[in-house]
C-alpha cells in the first residue's frame, strides 16, 4: 500500500461499513493481501450504533473485554477516643536500656521493701520483748563461750549497771586510796597504782556510754567506752573477782611491770619485763637484728605516744604466734594491722640504742587470765 493512495468508501449491499487502512511501520512482516484485491481492514464500531455485518465477517475467536476492578472501599479514620494518643517510636537500643532501667528500679524497690519489712519485724519483736518481764527472757549459751563468758552474755544488763556505778566512783576519786577498793588485785597493783595513777576527771554530760563484751581477751570482760568532760575518750575494763565486778586498772590503761617511757629512759638492761603494748609489723632492721634471723615490730604504749623497735627470732615459738596473728606469710598482706598484746621483752640493746628483743608472747589483749 502506497502512502499517496486514499481509502475508498465501499458501499456494499450487506450494510454501511467504514474502513481504514492500517500500516505497520518498522516491521519486517506484512499482512498478505487477499486475492480478491480487498485491503486488510479492521472494523471499529464507535458509539451505540449497530451494524448489519453478518456472522461470516466477525471473528470467531474468544472476545476479550477489559474490565475495571471495583475500587476498594476507602479506609475509614477511627476516632481518637478509640485509638488513644499516638506513642512515639523508640529505637530498639533505647527500649533495651529502658527495660533494664525498669528492672533495676523494680529490684531496688523490692529490696527497700524487704529491708523495711525486716526492720519493722525487729522493732515489733523488741517492743514485745520490752513488754515481757525480764525473768521470762532466757539465754542459751554456746559451749565454746565457756561458763564465764556465758555469764557475761546472760547478765549483760545487770553487769552494765554495776559497772556504771564503779565508773562514777572511779571518775570522782581524788586519791589512789579511793581507787584501790574498786580495782582488781588491789594488793598486787598497789605500788604501781600509787606511782602512776592520775585522776580521771568528770564525764561529759548528755553523751552516751557504750557497753561491749570482749571476745578477744584471755578472760571475759565488760568494757565501757565514752567521752570525758575535756572531750577525750576513755575506756575502762571490768572483770569479775569472785562474785563482784572490779575495774581491771592494768588492762584499762595498758600498765605493765615497765612502761615504754621507763624503758627508754633507763640505763639498765631489763630482762623479761612484762609490758602491755600495741604491736604492729615493721620493716626496720639493723646489723644486730638482721632480717634473715629476726622479724621486726613496732611497740606502742596505750596512749600511742611512745614507741620502740622490737625484734623476735624467726625460729622461736613467739615468732610463729605473731606471724599467725598478722598473717605475715601472705604476700597480699599490707602491714597496717595492730593488736594489743601482753609481752615479755629484754633491752635496750645498749645505752642510747632503744632496740629490744621480744622473748615471749604471754597472750593477746591486755586482760590477764
Amino acid at each position: 500500500m502506497l502512502p499517496h493512495k486514499k481509502n475508498e468508501a465501499q458501499d456494499e449491499s450487506d450494510g454501511l461499513r467504514a474502513g481504514f487502512e492500517v500500516r505497520v511501520i518498522g516491521e519486517s512482516r506484512q499482512a498478505p493481501v487477499p486475492e480478491n484485491g480487498n485491503r486488510l481492514e479492521i472494523g471499529l464500531q464507535i458509539g451505540p450504533g449497530q451494524t448489519n455485518a453478518g456472522p461470516d465477517r466477525r471473528a470467531t475467536g474468544p472476545v476479550h473485554r477489559l474490565e475495571v476492578e471495583e475500587a476498594p472501599e476507602p479506609l475509614r479514620a477511627r476516632p481518637m477516643s478509640e485509638l488513644g494518643p499516638a506513642a512515639p517510636y523508640v529505637p530498639r537500643r533505647k527500649r533495651t536500656k529502658r527495660s533494664l532501667t525498669t528492672w533495676t528500679v523494680w529490684m531496688a524497690a523490692g529490696t527497700c521493701t524487704l529491708a523495711v519489712a525486716a526492720v519493722t519485724g525487729v522493732m515489733v519483736a523488741r517492743a514485745k520483748q520490752s513488754q515481757t518481764p525480764e525473768s521470762a527472757i532466757t539465754f542459751v549459751p554456746e559451749e565454746s563461750f565457756g561458763k564465764e563468758k556465758a555469764y557475761f552474755l546472760e547478765h549483760t544488763g545487770a553487769l552494765t549497771r554495776e559497772a556504771e556505778v564503779l565508773l562514777e566512783q572511779y571518775s570522782a576519786a581524788t586519791s589512789a586510796e579511793q581507787v584501790l577498793p574498786l580495782v582488781r588485785d588491789a594488793s598486787r597493783v598497789r605500788e604501781r597504782l600509787t606511782a602512776l595513777w592520775q585522776p580521771m576527771g568528770s564525764l561529759a554530760k548528755d553523751l552516751p556510754v557504750e557497753t561491749l563484751i570482749s571476745d578477744s581477751e584471755a578472760r571475759p570482760a565488760l568494757i565501757l567506752t565514752g567521752t570525758k568532760a575535756d572531750f577525750t575518750r576513755f575506756e575502762l575494763v571490768f572483770v569479775r573477782e569472785g562474785s563482784q565486778l572490779k575495774i581491771d586498772w592494768e588492762a584499762s590503761l595498758g600498765i605493765g611491770e615497765a612502761q615504754l617511757p621507763e624503758l627508754r629512759n633507763s640505763k639498765a638492761v631489763v630482762k623479761g619485763a612484762k609490758v602491755r603494748v600495741v604491736v604492729q609489723p615493721g620493716g626496720f632492721y639493723t646489723p644486730e637484728f638482721p632480717e634473715s634471723d629476726f622479724r621486726s615490730y613496732q611497740l606502742l604504749d596505750g596512749a600511742r605516744e611512745e614507741f620502740v623497735w622490737a625484734f623476735v627470732r624467726r625460729s622461736s615459738r613467739t615468732a610463729g604466734l605473731l606471724e599467725a596473728e598478722f598473717n605475715e606469710s601472705s604476700v597480699l598482706l599490707e602491714k597496717t594491722n595492730a593488736i594489743p598484746a601482753t609481752l615479755r621483752i629484754s633491752g635496750p640493746l645498749r645505752e642510747g640504742v632503744h632496740l629490744f628483743e621480744i622473748t615471749e608472747m604471754l597472750h593477746k589483749g591486755w586482760v590477764s587470765p
